[in-house]
This record gives C-alpha cells, structure tokens and sequence, in this order.
C-alpha cells in the first residue's frame, strides 16, 4: 500500500482519536479543536461511499477510545471472558459510530465550499441522532470535553 492511500484512513482515525481523548477520562480537552479539521482533511476528495467509509472509521477510533472502559464491565459484571467482553467493546465502537459516517457523506455530497459549515453541523446531527432509537446512547457527546468548565455550559444571555 503507497504512503498516500494511507493518508486520509490516518486522518479519520486521528480525528476520532482526538475527540475520544478530549472527552473526561482523558481529559485532553485542547484536542477537540482539531477533530473537525482532522476529519474535514481526510474527507478532502473523497465523495459519496469512501467518505462514508472514512466518517466510520473516525466514529470507530473515537468510541474505542472512549469507551474501553466497557471490556471490564461485560468481563466482570456481565461475566463474559475477556475475549468476549474485547468483542463486545469492538462492536459496540462499529455500531456506535455509524452516527459519524452519514454525517461525512452528505457532506461529501455538497460543494466544496461549504463543508467546512457543513461538517460541523452534520457531525451535531449525528449527536443527536445518535440519542435516538435504534442507538438510544447519548453518552460521549462532543459538549461533554467542557465539563470541567461548567459555566460553558450555560445558556448565553439573548441581550
């Protein structure tokens, strides 16, 4: 495989991993600011199925960072192997993050000129979708990197 097609695979992976890192756990909130152009870059050309392909794999890398946290509870609590409960994390990441790949390719779709509004709004869409059935799993939104900082949270005053 050639160092390019490589590229935007490691670009959505690292978006991912970005988000994943910044939300409390890890706590290394500054990396949210490079989820969106992270993942914009890697969607950089890519139009309709590969950008659905690359929105799943960053919503894959963010949850397997997330939620890693899940292994020790199907393996202690569920009573499941560790094998198991390692597969039952994977597939947990493979499903959750099919929120991000609709959101990246329909931006795909749009004109070059837009995605960078787009993709932002896609991805809270996507957030609030995945609070939905069939997902009905609000965990992890991006909004949770700054609960350290509560007051961000806040309504702003309309005047």
């Amino acid at each position: 495989m050639r160092a390019g097609t490589l590229k935007r695979p490691l670009l959505a992976a690292a978006a991912g991993a970005c988000l994943g890192l910044a939300l409390p756990g890890p706590g290394l909130a500054p990396l949210v600011l490079l989820t969106p152009g992270l993942l914009r870059r890697s969607l950089l050309g890519a139009h309709g199925w590969p950008a659905f392909r690359l929105g799943w794999l960053a919503g894959t890398a963010q949850w397997l960072v997330a939620v890693p946290w899940v292994t020790i509870v199907l393996a202690r609590y569920g009573h499941l192997g560790w094998l198991l409960a390692v597969l039952g994390w994977l597939l947990m990441s493979a499903i959750l993050d099919l929120t991000w790949a609709p959101a990246a390719w329909g931006t795909s779709l749009t004109p070059e000129g837009w995605r960078p509004w787009l993709l932002p709004l896609a991805l809270a869409a996507a957030e609030v979708l995945q609070a939905n059935q069939p997902w009905h799993f609000p965990w992890n939104p991006a909004a949770a990197v700054v609960t350290p900082w509560p007051r961000l949270l806040g309504p702003l005053p309309l005047l």
